[in-house]
């Protein structure tokens, strides 16, 4: 299912629902949202629309590199579910902050929104739709006769954006790249998340998973300064002056594909080999009465493709 959040409720998407819909806009009292659903590219993206966007005025038109390609009839503009712009890279009309959403089984979903609403199939269509993630299916330009790359990556928004071969996100990664420091973890209920390690313009802390902390919401705990921090990347307990510090979240996206994210984004950068064996966890810090003093570092940047 494709998960999201909106106002005060929680809603599921099956995949084999969306492969027929792959534009839904929810609305809660004066508030909008649009859902779209690009099933070749296993790409989701949610957006908060103002009240003058209209689902009616909204048409599927084509599927140009695997992704869904919408057109506003009203304002006579298209706009593309891979990246969320127009083809000429603009935000469309309409169009305001950007909503997590969340690709996970619906166990998984339904055990952490038990309260979720549930969008059913149509006149049946989704018991003919695959309800799993499926491969590209139409070629990429420029192409030619070559095998499609299909390596499954997660895609990181920094500018410019990162991809992690998905299978090398084993445990937490502190990656390094350019000018880019960002944490990298599956949390418990299997949910990719991302943050910013910049705390200010030098410091930049190495995290690991907190393994005998009291609080029970510290779940991290960063090498540099022992504190300790919850899931959401807030801090719970540590030095004064880390006190009211918070990580900045980045939208994350896992298991897409190269080729077509490459296109849609000719800026991507694949994260190499190096700078992944550089990103693991250091080993838990071993916990003491006194918390350290801030020490402010620079790391070393690690190259990518």
């Amino acid at each position: 299912v494709v998960g999201v959040r909106f106002g005060d409720t929680a809603y599921a998407f099956p995949f084999s629902v969306l492969f027929h819909a792959p534009a839904i806009l929810l609305s809660d009292r004066e508030r909008r949202t649009i859902l779209m659903w690009s099933p070749f590219a296993n790409r989701a993206l949610a957006y908060e629309v103002t009240r003058d966007f209209s689902a009616r005025d909204l048409e599927v038109v084509s599927s140009p590199a695997n992704a869904v390609l919408l057109y506003n009839s009203k304002l006579g503009q298209f706009i593309n579910a891979v990246t969320g712009q127009t083809p000429g890279g603009e935000t469309p009309t309409d169009f305001r902050q950007a909503i997590a959403v969340v690709k996970t089984t619906w166990p998984r979903w339904n055990q952490a929104h038990p309260e979720s609403k549930v969008m059913m199939p149509l006149d049946g269509q989704g018991s003919t739709a695959p309800g799993q993630p499926i491969l590209p299916q139409y070629p990429m330009p420029g192409g030619g006769t070559q095998i499609l790359d299909e390596r499954r990556l997660c895609f990181i928004a920094t500018t410019p954006p990162l991809a992690v071969p998905s299978e090398a996100i084993n445990g937490l990664l502190n990656l390094t790249v350019g000018r880019d420091a960002v944490l990298l973890f599956r949390d418990s209920t299997g949910q990719m998340r991302a943050f910013d390690r910049h705390i200010d313009e030098d410091l930049s802390p190495r995290f690991s998973r907190a393994s005998d902390a009291k609080h029970p919401e510290v779940a991290l705990v960063d090498a540099d300064t022992n504190t300790e921090w919850s899931i959401t990347g807030v801090v719970i307990e540590g030095p004064k002056d880390m006190l009211g510090k918070k990580l900045t979240p980045l939208p994350v996206e896992d298991q897409l594909y190269w080729d077509v994210m490459k296109f849609w984004y000719p800026d991507l950068r694949w994260v190499d080999v190096a700078a992944l064996a550089a990103a693991r966890e250091p080993p838990v810090l071993a916990r003491s009465s006194k918390k350290s003093s801030v020490v402010k570092k620079r790391r070393a940047v690690h190259s990518v493709n």
